[in-house]
């Protein structure tokens, strides 16, 4: 009898410590259920964050454009830049007048020797009137398009580039889908309003790419 009631006593406390085992493992699960909710919380405000982020940066950025490939000279001062700038809409037939500049200066990158300009308009509207001139004119002159010696900037001759200021995102998804473009054969890539877009050919339905899971649809 007495060995009886050894084996249910050990039976009871090996019952015992699975209960508590189980226990501690819901408890365990639980737990990890909650840190699980509160990482996807967590990455959906980061998210929102960043959306807001992406938002006001490119509202700051609606009236500017950027002029990649201009030389830099040394001493340059903001007067300088905006001698580029108003030259530049003598070249493209667009009149800036001072008051409609509210801001011109270069912005470092990796190549300190290539800063873009960023001019920002005092209007979306001047801005738009800049950029449409741009394609205007190099759409006239294909094989003399916008460069250095219209300006008549000393050196070897560059191609200038003019195009909307864009964020860090949008220069990303740009790139991507200029890539994209390429190796799909698509004939158009183009910015407007700060947003990208394909066109598979002519009659073709535009695609805007938000992100690049657009970029992965067009792919699929």
């Amino acid at each position: 009898m007495s060995f009886m009631r050894d084996i249910k006593s050990q039976m009871s406390e090996v019952q015992s410590s699975i209960e508590f085992m189980s226990q501690k493992y819901d408890e365990l699960l639980i737990r990890f259920n909650d840190m699980e909710e509160e990482q996807k919380s967590d990455k959906k405000k980061i998210a929102l964050l960043e959306s807001k982020i992406e938002f006001l940066d490119r509202a700051s950025r609606s009236g500017s454009i950027e002029l990649i490939n201009v030389p830099q000279k040394n001493g340059e001062t903001k007067s300088d830049l905006l001698h580029v700038l108003k030259k530049t809409g003598d070249v493209l037939k667009v009149s800036i007048e001072n008051s409609e500049v509210k801001n011109i200066h270069r912005i470092s990158t990796s190549n300190p020797s290539n800063k873009p300009i960023i001019a920002e308009f005092a209007t979306v509207l001047k801005k738009e009137e800049v950029l449409s001139a741009v394609k205007i004119f190099n759409k006239n002159h294909k094989d003399d398009k916008l460069n250095t010696m219209h300006l008549h900037i000393e050196g070897p001759k560059k191609a200038i580039y003019v195009s909307e200021s864009l964020t860090f995102k949008n220069k990303k998804i740009y790139a991507m889908a200029r890539e994209t473009s390429k190796a799909l054969n698509y004939k158009y890539c183009w910015i407007s309003h700060g947003t990208v877009y394909l066109r598979k050919q002519d009659g073709a339905p535009a695609l805007r790419i938000i992100d690049e899971s657009d970029l992965l649809k067009i792919k699929q």
